[in-house]
This record gives C-alpha cells, structure tokens and sequence, in this order.
C-alpha cells in the first residue's frame, strides 16, 4: 500500500489539514506489515513552516517504525499555482512567492517561495538529500532509489526480476539502479 504519511509531526499534519494522528499511523503501518502488507510511505520534506526540529521528528518517527515500513519515496515540498497553499500563503507562513512561470512543453511548474518561519525553500535539497545519504539506508534498497514516479515505483515492485543489482553499499546488499526494459 502507498500511504501520504507526509510527515511525523502532528503540527505539520494540522497545518497540511491532513486529517491524520501521528500514533494512528504508527499503528496502522505497524498493524498492516504484521499482516503482511509492504508499506511504502511517501514523505514531504520542507512543508512550508516545517522547522529543522519538526523534520527531525518525522525521522524519528519513521526509524522508530522503520520495521513497518517497507520503502520510502520522499520530495521536497513544491508549490503550484492555484493550489490551496498557493491561494492562502499567509495561512503556510509564506511572505513572498515568485512569479509562475510556464514553458511550452509544461502547464504546471513549482514556485520558488519564501517563508517567514522554517526551512527556507532554498534549503529543501539540502535536507532531503542530507536524509537520503544518513538516514534512508535505515530502509529497504528501494529507499534510496525512488526519487521516481510513483507508477515506476509499482512498477519497480511488480517486477523486481527485472531490476539490474550493480551497485554496493557498505554492509548492505546490492542496490537497484537501472530497471530493464519490459
């Protein structure tokens, strides 16, 4: 199952309207692996006022569990044009959004954005790629790998026969990094 956890943080659940509780994810992805159901959560970094520390207890909250969860596919976090964030920037803490703008070949394009409180939109690679390289090897191979789709990831899990295993990562198995063709 695919799950928009998005993040660990019940302040940041709130603020995105999510609808969820932080120990009742836990619970489910506890109660669905020991069913034998492979989890694979999706995680935002960077939601607009999400602070260093919050970031930091969603991490916390994922290794805690980390045996329930199978594979992660974390982004960081990308405003649209006539999104509800878009729309309400005062509400997300967001002080100064650029201009949008669309190329030919794309009808929708993320916005550069500043924000009065939290990870500054400039810092988002940072930390998702700080995560990746210390935190994600905590997780199935597949971690690492899925700054892809989500259609290639179920792609990827339907048919991990076809996955080329040619790179290693110290005291780990080999690590997919191409997909044959089908």
């Amino acid at each position: 199952i695919i799950w928009g956890v998005e993040s660990g943080c019940q302040r940041v659940l709130d603020l995105m309207d999510k609808g969820t509780v932080v120990e009742d994810m836990s619970r489910v992805l506890r109660d669905s692996a020991h069913s034998g159901i492979k989890n694979h959560v999706f995680l935002i970094i960077g939601f607009p006022s999400e602070t260093k520390e919050e970031l930091k207890e969603t991490m916390d909250f994922l290794y805690e569990i980390r045996s329930s969860i199978h594979s992660i596919h974390k982004g960081p976090f990308s405003l649209y044009k006539d999104s509800l964030i878009y729309e309400n920037p005062e509400k997300f803490y967001i002080t100064k959004m650029d201009t949008p703008n669309y190329s030919k070949n794309s009808t929708q394009c993320a916005i550069a954005y500043e924000v009065s409180q939290g990870i500054k939109h400039s810092e988002l690679k940072l930390y998702s790629d700080f995560y990746t390289k210390n935190f994600l090897h905590h997780f199935t191979y597949f971690s690492e790998n899925l700054n892809i789709l989500r259609h290639h990831a179920l792609l990827i899990y339907s048919n991990p026969d076809k996955l080329i295993f040619n790179v290693k990562r110290p005291g780990a198995e080999s690590v997919p990094t191409l997909v044959q063709a089908w």
